[in-house]
């Protein structure tokens, strides 16, 4: 059943859907954000859940498709993760171009440290996914968001726990498994995934707990010069507080080579581990600089929500959208726009699309994604109808 809501502003004529309500056999707790194809199937993970009969399992990767003619239900294939294959994926999922999916988990596989996984489906009536591992890890990895292709078919992410950024490239020649390659470890310090990839091969990314303050930085990383190895690692900024601290989620990038990201707390009314977070934005260096510039676009109250795990998306105007965990009128989260300043005005003006209730979801950990219609998509932690343990939703403007 689809469980519609009114937006939560005034003036904000977004339409709020429920498309999936999980309630444990069908995945629960979801951390991880979606993709959406260009026939408007959705796919995603959820952390735990999967077991037929009650709650429990190793979690699950789920395919929403569209309502038939006639129909308002949208439909639902799974996989479900047994542990030889994975468990626990809180990362999301990555499609490629013949339709194919890629992830990670946890736990399970060979060594107990988790798999890289893919996906195909073999089947358009029965909806059936052939599962395959492309690669172990040895030791725990925790990758988080999800990981992104290069033009050449190699995937890059990174390893919270453990602290690598890594790179997966595809089987050649009479080589039948995927080359792991570490580019950067940064021990302890939690770099996070949803990477950014400029036309150079540099990467962008952040990290939770590095820096000068510990409260985290911008990173770029830089492919080998001629006739070396390694990959170079260049600090962009570093949060001290003020100005965001414990950036959670990974980056956007417009046109122009600027930025975007969340920061879980931090802000100019906060001291250490306090403050709502903030939204920001970083520009490269002008004419004559090295240093990259902050400005932090808007920092979060409370009333208009607080504490984000997942970053933001860009529309083509400009507007940036995303959540956070928590804040609203029942501290269940909320979903915010961001829009670009007009006239003689610097500031960037807050609009909350809607606010978390517990029967539409609550609680969301993960970013947003936009499809080429405007429409935006995401899913809850927890919340749903009949005290569900997740949904996936879908905003239409």
């Amino acid at each position: 059943m689809l469980f519609c809501v009114p937006a939560a502003q005034a003036g904000a004529a977004w339409k709020y859907t429920v498309l999936h309500t999980f309630h444990g056999r069908d995945g629960s707790t979801l951390t991880s954000g979606v993709a959406v194809d260009a026939s408007g199937n959705v796919f995603g993970t959820s952390q735990e859940g999967g077991k037929t009969g009650y709650n429990g399992g190793d979690g699950t990767v789920f395919e929403l498709y569209p309502p038939g003619v006639g129909s308002t239900r949208w439909g639902m294939s799974l996989h479900r993760f047994n542990s030889r294959d994975g468990s626990t994926p809180i990362g999301g999922v990555t499609l490629d171009r013949a339709g194919n999916l890629y992830g990670t988990t946890v736990y399970g596989g060979k060594f107990g440290g988790g798999n890289v996984f893919t996906l195909a489906q073999s089947g358009v009536r029965t909806k059936h996914w052939d599962a395959s591992v492309i690669h172990t890890w040895p030791s725990l990895c925790w990758s988080t968001g999800e990981m992104i292709f290069d033009a050449s078919g190699d995937l890059y992410g990174a390893c919270a726990v453990g602290g690598d950024i890594f790179r997966l490239t595809p089987p050649s020649g009479e080589k039948s498994f995927w080359h792991s390659t570490t580019l950067q470890n940064f021990g302890s310090s939690e770099p996070n995934g949803n990477l950014v990839l400029d036309g150079s091969g540099n990467l962008y990314g952040t990290v939770a707990l590095d820096g000068s303050y510990g409260d985290g930085t911008v990173v770029e990383l830089s492919p080998p010069a001629a006739g070396k190895k390694q990959w170079s690692n260049t600090v962009l900024f570093n949060f001290n507080g003020l100005n965001g601290e414990r950036p959670e989620a990974g980056l956007i990038s417009d046109p122009a080579g600027n930025l975007y990201g969340t920061t879980f707390f931090g802000g100019s009314s906060g001291a250490l581990d306090e403050g709502n977070g903030v939204v920001f934005e970083l520009s490269p260096p002008v004419s004559g600089q090295t240093a990259w510039t902050e400005t932090v676009l808007h920092e979060f109250g409370g009333h208009d929500g607080a504490h984000t795990y997942g970053g933001v998306v860009r529309d083509a105007s400009g507007n940036l959208y995303g959540n956070t965990n928590i804040g609203g009128t029942d501290n269940e989260g909320t979903i915010f726009e961001l829009t670009p300043p007009s006239g003689s005005s610097t500031q960037w003006k807050r609009i909350v699309l809607h606010e978390f209730h517990g029967n539409d979801g609550e609680q969301p950990m993960a970013g947003l994604t936009m499809d080429d219609a405007g429409n935006l998509y995401g899913t809850t932690y927890t919340g749903g109808e009949n005290e569900g343990q997740g949904t996936v939703f879908r905003l239409t403007p």
